[in-house]
């Protein structure tokens, strides 16, 4: 399981890459989900499939975007100790 805010053009890169392959991921994504929002096409489906599931967490909001992505990183990381996972490049 992939669990990520993919902020970064790498972490975009590796989303897009699990999304291809129909890997399971957790999007922790930096805008809000609001009563008509719904995911690009690609993403619609992949939730539909049970491959996704985006999730908005705005309580974590940061005085600036930089905390923010700190903080969607930190939940990241706090959801994998959470579940059976482990997280790269830790044993």
């Amino acid at each position: 399981m992939l669990v990520t805010p993919g902020v970064s053009k790498g972490e975009l890169g590796v989303v897009k890459g699990a999304l291809s392959l129909h890997l399971p991921l957790i999007l922790l994504q930096k805008e809000p989900i609001s009563e008509y929002w719904k995911p690009a096409q690609s993403r619609f489906y992949a939730c539909a499939a049970g491959h996704l599931l985006i999730l908005s967490p705005w309580q974590l909001d940061g005085d600036s975007d930089y905390a923010r992505f700190h903080n969607l990183n930190d939940l990241a990381r706090d959801i994998c100790r959470a579940t059976d996972t482990r997280l790269l490049g830790m044993q």
